[in-house]
């Protein structure tokens, strides 16, 4: 009996520490060890063409030169986009965006974020973000969690846009 209950403990104490792989922090979510945020957006009355075209302007109105950012553009069916937030004033996170829309939803696959540290004069540092604990002074959760935030700011402005029902 006392076998079986060490053994239980031991098996669940197992499950959870695999169980915390797949976030940073407990925030950031992580998927075959990339910061990875996706989800399948419902947008019941808009179709792909309007999801398509509502996309395109919150990237031109998010982003100072749309040109510059968007990777791909494939009409009413995909748009990849390569932007950055700030941090604080020294530090910038990369990122991969894609969208794909299919009538009444769209997806978003929010990865390949590279965190850049500006660390004197003209020196700067670039990192994978998975790689970034112990990176920045101070307790790098914190750090993890602000970037999150972030990034879920950014989430939430996009997909507010994107299922803007424009009746004129």
């Amino acid at each position: 009996m006392k076998k079986n209950i060490f053994l239980f403990v031991c098996l669940f104490f197992a499950v959870h520490s695999f169980a915390q792989i797949d976030t940073i922090c407990g925030v950031m979510p992580m998927k075959d060890g990339k910061v990875l945020y996706s989800e399948v957006i419902p947008a019941d009355n808009l179709s792909a063409n309007q999801l398509y075209s509502n996309a395109k302007i919150w990237a031109g109105s998010t982003f100072e030169d749309y040109q510059e950012v968007v990777q791909s553009d494939v009409e009413n069916t995909s748009l990849t986009l390569k932007g950055n937030t700030s941090i604080d004033e020294s530090t910038i996170v990369k990122f991969t965006l894609t969208i794909q829309f299919k009538d009444h939803k769209f997806k978003y696959i929010l990865t390949d974020f590279i965190y850049r540290a500006h660390l004197y004069d003209y020196k700067y540092i670039e990192k994978p973000l998975e790689n970034t604990q112990g990176f920045a002074s101070g307790n790098p959760c914190e750090r993890v969690i602000l970037e999150d935030k972030k990034i879920r700011i950014i989430i939430k402005q996009m997909v507010d846009k994107i299922k803007l029902i424009d009746n004129w």
